[in-house]
């Protein structure tokens, strides 16, 4: 079962790939920014100077196990601050 849904989720996260979208920041730790996405995907992206709170738009570099990687798109700013 656990296989199942890992190669379900990891199919799922692929669809985000080379996309942007905005994340909200829920926590900032270890030099990443986490939040999640309109749909609740959790996005990891580098901090900077992000905060809990901030939305931002994220372009998505990678999947992870149970994820999405990416950066800052280049015409993200912040929407919110906490």
């Amino acid at each position: 079962l656990n296989d199942i849904l890992t190669k379900t989720v990891s199919s799922n996260n692929k669809k985000y790939l080379g996309k942007k979208v905005f994340v909200l920041i829920r926590e900032t730790k270890n030099g990443f920014a986490f939040g999640k996405t309109a749909t609740f995907k959790t996005v990891k992206i580098p901090n900077k100077n992000l905060k809990p709170g901030d939305l931002v738009r994220a372009a998505i570099t990678k999947t992870l196990a149970w994820g999405l990687g990416g950066h800052l798109a280049p015409s993200s700013r912040k929407m919110l601050a906490s």
